[in-house]
Parts: structure tokens; sequence; C-alpha cells
């Protein structure tokens, strides 16, 4: 389905438009029309990519003047910058701690322009949990619901745009170049300075009171990092599809379990090279 998208939208500028406009428009799936934002920037350039996002951007402008919804244009807005820092270095290193430093920023935006649905979202939960009387003493006040909720979001942002970029340099792998793709993330690295230095944030984030929920957004490099590393591992040693399958499910059904996990493989990895054997 995602090839035949690929195909599509590569066609020329009138496909691409099309294809990425009608997408962006869809509830649920308007991070394909991203992702083919994005497909067009890293196949035919700057200035052919940003044409086509600034047409898929207008359903969701037309989305944030009805809705006050601004998460969907933002979420394009990040896939787009990572996709011009992808192929201006061909680093995925710089897009992991890009995406990052996007989620942040774009969930300060989120507050600031779409206040009124994370002001929903707080009092719904809020709400969930005043319902249950076990957690009644554990219910946090309102500002700290509300420091939570952006920080989740933060986090979602933040692997969303790295999926979704995933998605669009996957297709362009699979039509022009099969098989890059998977060697671009088996061979992923993270410099040891700057592992370190989130792996010190985490610990401060521990120890922090009010930091812990911004974890999952200061440890996604080193947990896109360690999934790769773990992907990279499996195919040395030749395993079958379905250890694959095993290991990606397990990351959906142990999220927070796996956070740490994979956090730990990328760190061991950058210290101590797990991967000797050069990937294929």
């Amino acid at each position: 389905m995602f090839r035949a998208l690929a195909e599509y939208a590569m066609r020329g500028r009138r496909q691409a438009i099309i294809a990425a406009a009608i997408l962006t428009s869809l509830p649920l799936v308007s991070w394909i029309g991203s992702s083919v934002a994005a497909l067009v920037v890293l196949s035919k350039g700057t200035k052919e990519g940003i044409l086509v996002a600034l047409w898929a951007s207008l359903p969701l402008i037309l989305g944030y003047a009805i809705a006050q919804d601004v998460s969907g244009f933002l979420a394009l807005l990040g896939v787009v910058i990572s996709a011009l820092i992808l192929r201006a270095t061909t680093s995925w290193e710089l897009v992991l701690y890009a995406a990052m430093a996007l989620a942040v920023v774009q969930s300060g935006l989120f507050a600031l322009l779409s206040g009124s649905i994370l002001d929903s979202f707080v009092s719904l939960y809020l709400g969930m949990l005043s319902s249950v009387p076990e957690l009644e003493a554990a219910i946090p006040d309102e500002a700290s619901a509300r420091w939570v909720a952006v920080a989740f979001l933060a986090m979602g942002q933040g692997y969303l745009i790295v999926l979704t970029l995933m998605l669009a340099r996957w297709m362009q792998s699979a039509l022009y170049r099969p098989g890059a793709f998977g060697q671009e993330l088996q061979q992923l690295k993270l410099s040891k300075p700057v592992v370190l230095l989130l792996v010190v944030g985490l610990l401060g984030l521990t120890m922090s009171p009010s930091g812990g929920a911004w974890i999952g957004v200061v440890s996604l490099p080193l947990v896109v990092g360690g999934a790769c590393v773990t992907h990279a591992l499996l195919n040395e040693r030749g395993a079958g599809h379905h250890w694959y399958v095993a290991f990606y499910v397990s990351l959906v059904l142990f999220a927070q379990v796996a956070i740490t996990v994979m956090a730990l493989v990328m760190a061991a990895d950058t210290l101590f090279d797990l991967r000797r054997k050069k990937t294929v």
C-alpha cells in the first residue's frame, strides 16, 4: 500500500500535492500525508518538498480555524524540518536530536495555541483519577496535571515525527534503493558525549518530583537508537521474522519497561560497541 502511494506521489508535483493534501485532511491518517511531503523533500529537494508541504498544510490550517487543534500542523512542520535535516546531513543521529527538541517546542506551542483542548484533556484526566477512591490521595493539582499532559504530548509528537520520517525514508528506499533504509538504521550510532549527557539528564529527571513526566521525551534518541541496535543484532545472528515481530510487539505492550531497556542497550552500544560485525 505505501509503496503504491509512493509511486503515485513521485509521478509528479500534482500527484504529490493531491496525495499529501487528501491524506492530511483525513482524521487518524493525516500523518501519512506528512510522510508524503517528507518523501518529496528527500527525493526531489527542498523547494519541491516545501511546495507540497504548503498545500498539505491547508486542510490542517482550516482544521485549526474550526476546532483550534494545531497538533496536525505542528506534526507536519516537524516532519518536514526533520526531512530537511536528513536530506542535508544523511544523519539519523541529528534527526533524533532534532525530533527531541522539536517535540519540546511543539508541546509548548500546542499549550499556547490549543489551550482549550489541553484544558479539556486535563479536566478529563483529573475526573478519571477522582473517580477511583484509592487514588484520591495521589491526585495532582491542575497545574501539575497540565505539566504532565504537556510532557506526554511532547513525547507523542517526538515519536510521531521520527516514525513518520522513517516511513518516508522507507518509501524512498523501496522505490530507488531497496535495502538502504534498513542499513541506515542498523548503522545508527550516537556520540558518547551526547549519550552521557542524556543519561545524566534522565537521572536528574528521575530524582526530580516534577521531572519524571519528561523522561519519555529526553530518552527518545536512546530508545530509538536502542531499537535500531537490537534490530542490527538480530540481523547479525540471522534471526527469523518471528523474532522481529516479537520484539516490536513487546515494545508496544511493555512500553515503560522497553524505554529503560532500549536506553540501556543504546548506552551500552555507544560505550562498548555491541555491533562489532558489519551489518548488512
